[in-house]
């Protein structure tokens, strides 16, 4: 059908029976609906399970205990706060210090090395410290990372202990000190000047403990934590070389010397006073003996006398006249001796009462005779003057089985005097001379050592030159 205007006509079609038609993108709609929904319940399931991961993150980084596999010296730290690991450590620490001990024994004696005298020190809470700041720096995932490694490996931190040295050293020379006992051979305890009789001390055995060894054992064993150890202390024991009955033996009257003075009573006044200074005295081995020193000078206050001596070549009257005897009888007795003369002067000219270059002049201060005791034992001296006999004796170590020292004296060269001189002296009475000066003969000697054993030439030593000078004659006239 057509309308009027020529057009078709559009077709009514019943209700019944007739069916609309569908839209093409109702499918697809219908299916990205349904994966949104999907994605949106996975995207949700997924913030879900992130958020409950970082919940957890959260409550396991936030522990204010030690996190998992955390040890020191292999205790197990987790879950442990910071001040209940320092109280668990520290009393295994105080355990371990009461057991901080070492023993030294001799015999029955025994010392004991402890942390009561021995300070110690350890660095455990340090590391406690460092153990419980694992996890507790950087970013959360960086925390959690770190502690959930931890948990897997473990870390472990191994403290160490020391102690102070110079406390073990002052107490182990303490003991080698207490330890230690000075022994020495027998000796001479006494001399009696009126019996001439010695009395000597035992020996004694001793022992020494290495101070250095000790150290070095005590030290090892704490170092090694051998605790509770006990070291004998490495005692050496030394035992004498001298007994009693052989020092009895070494000592005695060694020399002696006499000479014969004159009848000039000044003179032998000043003779025994020297002898009586010199008598009673001890010379300890390696001391010097000084005549001037024993002596002192010669006064009036201590009751010498002027007698003959010699003077620029000239014989005078001086205070302590004579004196060059005892000095001469004494250095006798002290060579024969064996003993180390170390200064000896001869006179101007020789003297009688001894060979020549066998004399000892001393004058007060400069010219002095001085003994060494070379000996290793103490030397005494007896002296005596009586009945114009002057005698020095020699106690102490004596020279060997049949030695005997003595000297030989040879004259090598002689000087005869110079002529006459006379001098003018008007003082003297008209007519009348006097002499001031002798005429005396130089001479030039040599003295030897000469040592015997029963009585045979064993040794022959030079022992001095001494040259005594020529003078002339001098006379005063008027």
């Amino acid at each position: 059908m057509t309308n009027t205007h020529g057009g078709v006509m559009p077709r009514r079609v019943s209700a019944r029976g007739a069916s609309k038609p569908r839209a093409v993108w109702t499918g697809p709609v219908c299916l990205m609906l349904v994966g949104a929904l999907a994605a949106l319940a996975m995207w949700a399931q997924h913030q879900v399970k992130a958020y409950e991961a970082f919940q957890h993150m959260r409550s396991v980084v936030a522990s204010s205990a030690f996190y998992d596999g955390v040890s020191v010296d292999g205790v197990p730290l987790s879950g442990l706060t910071l001040d209940q690991a320092l109280e668990r450590l520290s009393a295994r620490d105080q355990i371990e210090d009461q057991s901080f001990e070492i023993f030294v024994t001799a015999g029955d004696a025994r010392w004991r090395i402890s942390s009561d005298e021995v300070p110690l020190h350890r660095n455990t809470e340090t590391l406690i410290r460092q153990a419980y700041a694992l996890g507790r720096s950087g970013t959360l995932e960086e925390r959690y990372a770190e502690i959930t490694a931890m948990s897997s490996a473990g870390v472990n931190y191994e403290s160490q202990m020391w102690y102070e040295k110079s406390a073990v050293r002052t107490l182990t020379d303490q003991v080698a000190r207490r330890l230690t006992i000075e022994g020495h051979d027998a000796q001479v305890a006494d001399f009696n000047f009126s019996t001439r009789q010695f009395t000597f001390t035992d020996a004694l055995a001793g022992q020494i403990v290495d101070p250095d060894l000790l150290f070095t054992q005590v030290a090892s064993a704490l170092d090694s934590r051998d605790y509770g150890a006990v070291i004998e202390a490495p005692i050496v024991h030394v035992e004498p070389s001298v007994t009693r009955e052989e020092v009895q033996a070494l000592y005695g009257k060694v020399s002696g010397f006499t000479t014969s003075t004159t009848g000039n009573e000044n003179r032998n006044t000043n003779i025994s006073l020297a002898a009586r200074a010199i008598n009673g005295t001890v010379v300890q081995p390696g001391d010097i003996f000084s005549f001037n020193d024993v002596t002192g000078q010669r006064t009036y206050a201590k009751g010498y006398r002027e007698a003959g001596a010699i003077q620029n070549g000239t014989l005078i009257d001086e205070v302590g006249g004579g004196v060059c005897q005892v000095s001469t009888t004494l250095f006798n007795a002290l060579v024969r001796s064996g003993l180390d003369i170390s200064m000896r002067n001869p006179h101007a000219w020789p003297v009688d009462y001894v060979n020549r270059g066998e004399d000892a002049m001393v004058n007060w201060p400069d010219k002095d005779m001085r003994m060494k005791n070379n000996t290793g034992g103490p030397i005494y001296i007896i002296g005596s003057y009586a009945n114009r006999t002057l005698t020095f004796e020699i106690y102490g170590r004596k020279l060997g089985d049949g030695v005997t020292i003595d000297l030989y004296s040879q004259t090598t060269g002689s000087t005869p005097p110079a002529e006459t001189v006379y001098t003018r002296n008007p003082s003297l009475a008209p007519g009348t001379e006097t002499v001031t000066r002798s005429a005396r003969t130089g001479y030039r000697v040599t003295t030897y050592k000469v040592t015997y054993q029963y009585g045979r030439e064993i040794a022959r030593e030079a022992f001095y030159k001494s040259e005594y000078r020529m003078y002339g004659k001098m006379v005063e006239y008027n």
